[in-house]
Parts: structure tokens; sequence; C-alpha cells
């Protein structure tokens, strides 16, 4: 569970940024627009804060280490 855990924090640390840059271009409300970019950052924040305690495991694409978080 410890791996699927860091694989899904990793993700989200990956994807929730990348969500939240597109529906941000297409939002006609400035208010909307900037309770989304904190949603989405404090989000980011969680799962880069998961990734301390829980890392996924290394391979040739991905390396984790306590200097690169």
């Amino acid at each position: 569970m410890n791996g699927d855990l860091g694989w899904m924090a990793m993700t989200a640390l990956l994807a929730i940024p990348a969500g939240a840059a597109l529906l941000l271009a297409g939002l006609p409300s400035y208010r909307l627009g900037a309770g989304l970019n904190a949603g989405a950052a404090l989000i980011s924040l969680l799962a880069s804060m998961i990734l301390f305690g829980v890392r996924p495991g290394a391979n040739v694409y991905l390396r984790v280490d306590d200097f690169n978080i």
C-alpha cells in the first residue's frame, strides 16, 4: 500500500497543476480563478509532503530523494 500511495502522490503532484492550468485558461471570473489556483496549490503542497514519508520505488525515469523534493 505504501508504494501505491507514493505513486498516487507523485501522479497528483504532476497532474493537479497541469489540470488547474487548463481550467484556469477557460475561467472568466477572477475570483473563481484565484480560488481554484489557491486550492490547486494547497493540494499540490499536500501531495508533495506525502513524498517525505512514502516514496515510490526508483526506476529509470524517477529518482526521488530528500535533496530533490
